[in-house]
């Protein structure tokens, strides 16, 4: 009896040890797969789904083409904002140049000064033709413009450049071409108030020379230009022009040569002169009636040279006008000349 159930208990035992066994092989092997995961189908199709939903960089992609059209709904892009250009600082040494300056201006201006003492010359306020070529020099060394340069005033009746009658031409040309730069023509010598002369130009300016025994020298100068609506001017004016203050003259209107004056010095007998007086100032006009209105009198008419003229003690005012006649489409020629009156002493 006790044998038979010691065979039952051992048969039972046994079902219970492999029943156990299988289960604990199960649970091994559960956990070798476990720990085998990274080479999973299951795991590597997450992975690639993870990947596939990892977020986007934020860098701004760069445009395709120059049309592209922005995304409205993005946010607008601040730039810094740009600072205006720090002004740049006006060039002194240029604004002392290039500024405006009367030729001897009796004022004495501080910015005549300025200019001197920039130079490094003399600073008396008086702007002539020893700073007029030191101004020159500076300009042209730095390539500036000598368009405002002044030149010596055209003052009708007066010396030119302060250039006195009688003196030696060598030098009164120096002077001349200091104060306005070189001559634009000269002439041959040639045969007119009994002795004779040579021309220099500079514009409408003309200034003449004798020849004498011993040296030839400076005689005197004058403004000759002609004027037509179409084309005004002919020759330009060197600077403006001026008229100095003087008297009337009367002369007979048959010929004006008949005044009465000393014939070696050219000087108008005090009889001719009267009490008219013609005003100092800018009167000069390409018209006839203009030109009389400026100075306040009329141009007599010369019978015997078919000219108009006016005649002061310091100076004579010549016009005539005519039309050419070889001219297809003829256009009236206005000529007029202003000269000191000794040079025209002997006409």
């Amino acid at each position: 009896m006790r044998g038979l159930t010691k065979g039952v208990m051992m048969n039972s035992l046994k079902k219970y040890i492999s029943a156990f066994g299988l289960a604990c092989l199960f649970i091994f092997l559960y956990a070798c797969g476990s720990d085998e995961s990274s080479s999973s189908p299951i795991s590597s199709s997450y992975e690639a789904s993870n990947a596939e939903s990892a977020p986007e960089s934020d860098q701004t992609p760069e445009p395709t083409s120059e049309n592209e059209i922005e995304d409205p709904t993005a946010e607008p892009i601040v730039q810094d904002e740009i600072a205006d250009p720090t002004p740049i600082q006006e060039d002194t040494e240029s604004v002392i140049l290039l500024a405006d300056y009367a030729w001897m201006d009796p004022t004495k201006s501080e910015a005549t000064i300025a200019l001197q003492e920039f130079l490094e010359i003399e600073a008396d306020g008086w702007y002539g033709i020893g700073t007029r070529s030191a101004h020159l020099a500076a300009l042209e060394e730095r390539g500036l413009s000598t368009g405002n340069v002044p030149t010596c005033d055209l003052t009708v009746g007066e010396e030119l450049c302060g250039v006195q009658e009688g003196t030696p031409m060598e030098n009164a040309l120096a002077t001349l071409i200091a104060g306005m730069g070189e001559p634009d023509n000269q002439s041959d010598w040639y045969f007119i108030c009994y002795t004779n002369h040579k021309t220099y130009s500079w514009g409408s300016v003309t200034v003449y020379f004798r020849e004498e025994p011993n040296q030839n020298a400076y005689a005197h100068w004058s403004i000759y230009n002609r004027f037509t609506a179409s084309e005004g001017w002919q020759d330009p004016f060197p600077s403006q022009v001026k008229f100095t203050e003087s008297v009337l003259v009367t002369w007979p209107e048959e010929d004006h040569r008949l005044i009465p004056r000393d014939f070696e010095t050219g000087e108008i007998d005090a009889s001719a002169i009267t009490d008219s007086v013609v005003a100092s100032g800018e009167h000069l006009e390409p018209y006839l009636e203009d030109f009389e209105t400026n100075i306040g009198y009329s141009l007599q008419y010369d019978l015997m040279w078919g000219i108009n003229l006016l005649y002061t003690d310091k100076y004579k005012v010549l016009y005539h006008e005519y039309t050419p006649t070889d001219d297809p489409e003829p256009e009236l020629v206005r000529i007029w000349e202003w000269a000191t009156d000794d040079l025209l002493a002997c006409d």
